[in-house]
Formats: structure tokens, C-alpha cells, sequence
């Protein structure tokens, strides 16, 4: 019965929270104010994860340069709370999800890139995301390409890095850990509530997620780098893959 209220009341709170900021956004957004609108959106996160019981705990610091690209772990829908609560990032989803009902709008308003997945798109998708770079935009990237099952990472793509290798703009890896549901250590069987991967469809996902108590997520800063440090891209993109994945690997032997 508890989950239930949870669920209907997070569900509420969600909801009108969305339709408040889709208003301000929109409005923000029309005017050309590209960091009030990242504020606003920055706001609704930290809205967000209280809402939906998500305790994060930060260690390192953003970095202070501008533009920047923020590489991290992709594990589930929750990461971009983590994220978006603590980094005022224009996130990069996926072409598709333009259409989705509510979700979709909310990330038209709030200034998100599409990337269009198709080959032929890919200078377009160049193009907007440099444009957005020299705006002064913090862009966030999910290198794997897609959700994982949260017991490692999936190889980074180092397409997703051609963008630092031709703008000359620090990459900042984060790793997104999470330790703990409803107080009790992250395991082999709770690990699925938090996560959204494989052919899990996302309303039932998270109106079951909706229903538990609360999440204990680790948000890890590491150190910022340049393509220019590395022979390749690929080298930049292995760099970036062996920082984030050491804390999520340290959680994970803890369990065992």
C-alpha cells in the first residue's frame, strides 16, 4: 500500500513540476537565454531527485573551464537526475525520443541535441553539437551509446570523442555509481529496479521504481583532459573508460 502512495504521489509531483517547467523553459528558451534555461533545468533535477528518493553524494569537482564535454557511465533514466542535479549539461538523447509524450517536449524546451543515429546525419549532428560548444554549453555524453546492466561498461565508442579532438575542449570523465536501494546495499537482485536496460519498457520500469523507498547514487568528478593528450581518439576514449569504470568496479567487489 505504501508503494502505491509513493508511486501516485511522485507521479503528481512529477507531473506538475514538468508542465511548470515546460511553461518557463519555453519561454526562457524562446528569449534566447541560453543559461537561465540550463538554470531552470539544473533547478527541476535537484526538484527531481527529491522527489523520486535519490540521495547523491559527490566527490571531485566540475571543472571550471567552458565549453565543456562530460563523459560518464550510462546505467538508467536516474542518470540524468544525478547528472542534471549537479551539472547545467544539454543532454544528448537519442532522435527518437523527440516523440515521446511529455519527456519528448521537455527536452525540446530545455535545449537538448538530438542526435540522430543514422550515418547520414552525422555531420549534422557534428555541427549541432560544435554550435552548442561555442555557445559555452557543457554537453553531456553517454560514449557506451546505450544503458548497460551496471556490473561494468560496455566500450566506449570513440566516434563520441571526434568532437574534443576537433574543438580543442577539455573532456571531464564522471562515473555514476549507485550503492544502495531502500537503505540496503545494491546486489544481483535489486540492481534491475535502478536499472533500465535491454527490452525493459520505460512506464512499467518506472512506475515500479517509483514505489521503493529511495537510491543511494555516488557522483565521481575526475580529472579533465584533452585530445591533445592522448596519440588518438581511441587512446582518449580507453582513458576515459578505465577512470569511470574503477569506481564502479570498487562498489561492486564490496558486494561480493
Amino acid at each position: 500500500m505504501i508503494g502505491i502512495v509513493r508511486l501516485v504521489v511522485r507521479t503528481a509531483l512529477s507531473l506538475a513540476c514538468v508542465f511548470l517547467i515546460i511553461i518557463m523553459m519555453s519561454v526562457t528558451w524562446s528569449l534566447g537565454c541560453r543559461r537561465t534555461t540550463r538554470a531552470i533545468m539544473q533547478g527541476a533535477f535537484i526538484f527531481g531527485a527529491w522527489v523520486w528518493g535519490i540521495h547523491i553524494r559527490t566527490s571531485g569537482t566540475l571543472a571550471k573551464g567552458r565549453p565543456l564535454i562530460v563523459v560518464s557511465n550510462h546505467f538508467t533514466y536516474l542518470d540524468l537526475f544525478v547528472l542534471g542535479s549537479h551539472i547545467p549539461a544539454a543532454f544528448t538523447p537519442k532522435s527518437e525520443i523527440r516523440s515521446w509524450p511529455v519527456i519528448g517536449l521537455m527536452c525540446l524546451v530545455s535545449g537538448c541535441l538530438f542526435i540522430d543515429r543514422r550515418s547520414s546525419q552525422t555531420l549534422d549532428n557534428k555541427q549541432r553539437l560544435q554550435a552548442a560548444l561555442a555557445a559555452g554549453d557543457i554537453i553531456s555524453l553517454f560514449p557506451e551509446g546505450t544503458t548497460n546492466d551496471g556490473t561494468g561498461l560496455q566500450k566506449f565508442k570513440s566516434s563520441f570523442f571526434s568532437l574534443a579532438e576537433e574543438s580543442a575542449v577539455e573532456v571531464q570523465p564522471v562515473s555514476i555509481v549507485y550503492t544502495a536501494l531502500d537503505d540496503n546495499p545494491l546486489n544481483a537482485a535489486s540492481r534491475p529496479v535502478i536499472g533500465w536496460y535491454g527490452d525493459s519498457e520505460f512506464f512499467p520500469h518506472a512506475a515500479h521504481y517509483l514505489q521503493q523507498k529511495s537510491v543511494r547514487a555516488e557522483l565521481v568528478f575526475h580529472s579533465p583532459v584533452r585530445a591533445s593528450d592522448f596519440a588518438s581518439r581511441k587512446e582518449l576514449a580507453l582513458h576515459c573508460q578505465s577512470v569511470i569504470e574503477k569506481p564502479l568496479q570498487k562498489m561492486i567487489e564490496s558486494l561480493r
